[in-house]
């Protein structure tokens, strides 16, 4: 796979304003360069959500060296959910790769800072003079987003100035729910603002609809503010007086960045896009009774939305989302019928095609996957292509007819599947905690979160389609996963814990005794933030190697994710293991000396006893070596120090 003419682009949802204008800004840029960006919908890194999506970011995996020369990473909104220090630390993990970062300031990589220092005072300031506003409320969210906290700085420092008290309401995230939820207490009797300054423009479209249905009206009685300049905002009523990032502008400026950097070419640490305020109804400055579409700048000039007919495109773009529901709806039902592997291979070119997706290729592991929540996901070696088309080229393959199998730690796809990587877009094919692999395709003419939708679709149908082959007869959850963990051989979560249990009880039952095990890698998180994931995944390799030697076929061992193993042996007591646990070390230090490798390979482990007398779970019994486990963490800690 050529990489020269390939960048990634880094992003946790597609589907809004702000991703759009940013990938429209880049890919320009790109375009006129004759470099392809690939667009990986990682969603969030650190996501709080008790969902299984926190499977999407597996395909941040397929970024390396082997598939693209550089990366631009949209950092903003992942900082809603984890700290500056954890993605710095994240991103070094994608070295050697080059990468500018849109929305923070990390050290050690150049960036595009959108400033709202001028904007956000202008506006708030603007509110007080203008309007002889004196009750002025921020609705804002709790986040390391240098964004966030910076306009909150700003709204802190004018209410400061003018000696105004500061009202700050916090909702629990950016979204229009969570908003409503915020402002649940809202009435016409206890709203004691005469301004509301929104964190961007959907909380104020929330806003705005819970006043309204207080009695409240905008802007009369309240003024209301956004942030972002969305398409909407000039469309609702009362039109939205709001800033705007030029989020387009910070997207060709990344990517002209990255090109630089790429090219060897002196590059800035930092660029700095400056925002501007865009007067409308929701602050009394346009009239309600004027034409649809005025806004007013910092100057005071009147201007004119692109959108010339405001209110046509309004109803033109609710009846064409209605009639692409409509067809989306119809898919649904359609993938409902149980229908075979073969089959979905087949029907997926006609059904993409029918959405205007040209090109696309489903790309399958192996074996599914069976995942927990994870920070770094370590693709298998092997996958294959489930079906690839490009109707530009008149060309299609189907995996029942052509097996075409590949390594997706060294490409994205197979060489001459698809035309290009022009606009394509790459997403995590999952259900629950399965992984199944991941989908690449060119967004057609759609709404983004049609196709959004589509894949979420199109997962459930491929989770049914593997039940319906029976591709795997195990156990119900096993017929879709592999017992086995493809990076090291031993067993996986699942395969260690339905196997070990039966152990465990057999061992109980004939009155025999026994010891558990549970031990994680020493540092290896340090070996990945240092040496890279390569290295990681080589000390992972190297300790199962050890363990599975000194336990043999007589113990159950099994690899419970990232760097964490567990052992069950029978007959063994926790005397005998402290012998064990010494060979286990000497090991180590002989792979140390003889690997080459530059990290240095150590394990703790934490041991328990088992039998009539202790509980035969064996959850409980791996949560106790887990505190034996600490114990030996702090002694090897003491002993480096």
């Amino acid at each position: 796979m050529d990489t020269s003419n390939k960048v990634a682009f880094f992003i946790d949802f597609a589907e809004p304003e702000y991703s759009l204008g940013l990938i429209e800004g880049a890919r320009a840029f790109f375009k006129k360069q004759g470099m392809e960006m690939i667009i990986f919908e990682t969603g969030n890194i650190n996501s709080p959500s008790k969902t299984y999506g926190y499977q999407r970011l597996s395909i941040a995996s397929l970024i390396s060296a082997n598939t693209v020369s550089g990366m631009i990473f949209v950092s903003g909104p992942q900082l809603y959910n984890t700290t500056p220090e954890y993605l710095e630390s994240y991103l070094k993990s994608f070295a050697p790769i080059k990468i500018v970062s849109i929305g923070y300031d990390f050290p050690e990589y150049p960036c595009v800072i959108s400033s709202c220092k001028k904007s956000m005072k202008e506006l708030v300031e603007h509110l007080v003079f203008k309007h002889s506003c004196r009750k002025i409320a921020l609705l804002t969210v709790n986040s390391h987003a240098n964004d966030v906290q910076l306009r909150t700085e700003i709204y802190r420092q004018v209410m400061k100035e003018q000696n105004l008290e500061e009202n700050i309401i916090f909702a629990n995230n950016l979204g229009y729910v969570q908003t409503v939820e915020a402002l649940k207490e809202v009435n016409s009797k206890s709203c004691k603002f005469d301004a509301i300054v929104c964190m961007n423009d959907e909380m104020a479209c929330a806003c705005i609809d819970t006043l309204k249905s207080a009695g409240i009206a905008v802007p009369k009685k309240v003024i209301v503010t956004g942030f972002d300049d969305e398409m909407r905002s000039s469309c609702i009523t009362p039109s939205l007086t709001t800033i705007n990032q030029n989020i387009y502008k910070q997207g060709y400026a990344a990517a002209k960045m990255l090109y630089d950097q790429i090219k060897g070419n002196p590059v800035p640490h930092k660029k700095v896009i400056e925002s501007t305020v865009i007067y409308r109804e929701s602050c009394r400055c346009i009239s309600t009774d004027m034409k649809k579409g005025l806004y007013l700048d910092s100057k005071g000039s009147l201007h004119e939305s692109e959108l010339k007919d405001v209110s046509f495109y309004e109803i033109s773009k609710w009846f064409t989302n209605r009639n692409h529901f409509i067809r989306i709806t119809q898919l649904y039902t359609n993938m409902q019928a149980d229908i075979s592997l073969t089959a979905l291979s087949h029907r997926t070119r006609d059904d993409f095609t029918s959405f205007g997706i040209q090109s696309a290729a489903l790309c399958f592991f192996k074996n599914p996957v069976a995942t927990d929540k994870f920070e770094y996901f370590s693709l298998p070696q092997e996958a294959y292509v489930f079906v690839a088309y490009d109707n530009t080229a008149e060309k299609a393959v189907y995996y029942d007819e052509a097996m075409i199998t590949f390594n997706p730690n060294k490409t994205l796809l197979p060489d001459g599947l698809i035309s290009d990587y022009e606009n394509v877009q790459v997403v995590a094919i999952y259900k629950g905690t399965i992984l199944y692999g991941y989908a690449l395709y060119k967004r057609g003419p759609y709404d983004p979160t049609i196709y959004s939708i589509s894949f979420k679709m199109l997962s459930s149908t491929i989770a049914n389609a593997f039940a319906t082959t029976k591709v795997l007869r195990e156990v119900e959850l096993a017929k879709t996963v592999s017992v086995t963990d493809e990076m090291t051989g031993l067993l996986n979560r699942r395969g260690f814990m339905t196997l070990g249990k039966d152990m465990l009880m057999d061992s109980l039952k004939k009155g025999k005794g026994g010891i558990i095990l549970f031990g994680d890698i020493d540092g290896l998180k340090k070996i990945n933030d240092t040496y890279g994931h390569s290295s990681g995944d080589k000390a992972i390799r190297a300790e199962a190697a050890i363990l599975k030697e000194i336990f043999g076929k007589e113990c159950t061992v099994g690899r419970l994710g990232g760097d964490e193993f567990a052992v069950i042996a029978p007959k063994l007591t926790e005397e005998k293991f402290v012998a064990l646990y010494k060979k286990i070390k000497e090991k180590c230090k002989e792979y140390n000396k003889s690997s080459g490798e530059e990290f240095t390979l150590s394990i703790s482990i934490g041991c328990v006893p088992f039998g009539k007398k202790t509980s035969s779970s064996l959850h409980t019994l791996l949560s106790l070596a887990d505190k034996e486990l600490y114990k030996e963490k702090e002694k090897h800690y003491a002993e480096k120090a």
